[in-house]
């Protein structure tokens, strides 16, 4: 079924998570919905980690990540996460998500302080045309 990602796995629980680009690339055409998502982190507990989630084309989650590490962008696919839903964001192709995840990811290096996943994902959305400023202490949970 493909292979999983190189991941830290002590930081992303995931159940089931699979990288095969042929679960994104094969499906860049088709409509998605978009939400932001949050779990708590393992070093603050006040803190959430945000992260992109697509869903609506199959029973799999399409999940993009900045994650402080060596290759801080993580794109996979899962069918259930760690998690919860903070906002609705809308429906965009697959292929404009992975447009703006690109443009928001490159040359970038994960920081926690200017640059960490919550910058990350309100740069995505933004490159999406919507302007949304997210709090690090996220009341979501």
């Amino acid at each position: 079924m493909g292979s999983s990602p190189s991941v830290n796995t002590t930081s992303i629980l995931y159940k089931k998570y699979f990288y095969n680009p042929i679960w994104w690339n094969d499906y860049l055409d088709k409509n998605v919905e978009l939400t932001i998502n949050s779990r708590r982190t393992d070093y603050v507990k006040i803190a959430c980690h945000h992260f992109i989630v697509c869903s609506g084309i199959d029973n799999k989650l399409r999940v993009a990540e900045w994650l402080n590490s060596k290759t801080p962008l993580h794109i996979f696919t899962c069918e259930q996460f760690q998690g919860k839903e903070c906002k609705f964001i809308g429906k965009f192709t697959l292929k404009q998500v992975k447009e703006a995840i690109d443009a928001a990811s490159e040359g970038k290096k994960y920081s926690y302080f200017s640059f960490n996943c919550n910058s990350w994902v309100e740069k995505v959305i933004n490159i999406l045309g919507i302007k949304l400023k997210l709090k690090w202490n996220c009341y979501c949970f």
